[in-house]
């Protein structure tokens, strides 16, 4: 799975940018969602994050993809590896949005 890390508000502000679609509930929610569907089907999720954002991460989106680590069926993947040898491991490709990863995992 591929998404977009909701950053802290502050940093939205900064760029002078309106809180998106992308915040810490629906980023959060999601994940939780993914996980439980393939969780339901025996299969195992695994995370990709584009980048280690650092101190911008929202926290709350930090707390659950901790949360989830401690859990079965979830492997968070460091963001250094390339997105297409994630793809090549795996047997579908869910992305939050629709990115160049899900183009890779079309072609795939």
């Amino acid at each position: 799975m591929f998404d977009v890390q909701p950053h802290r508000e502050s940093r939205y502000r900064t760029l002078g940018l309106a809180a998106e679609y992308y915040v810490p509930r629906v980023a959060r929610q999601f994940l939780l969602d993914i996980h439980a569907a393939l969780q339901e089907c025996g299969s195992e999720m695994v995370l990709k994050r584009k980048r280690e954002i650092g101190r911008i991460l929202h926290p709350r989106y930090r707390s659950v993809v901790e949360q989830l680590s401690r859990s079965s069926g979830f492997t968070a993947v460091d963001p250094e590896i390339s997105a297409l040898r994630v793809i090549e491991a795996c047997a579908a490709v869910i992305s939050m949005p629709f990115t160049s990863t899900a183009l890779l995992g079309e072609s795939s």
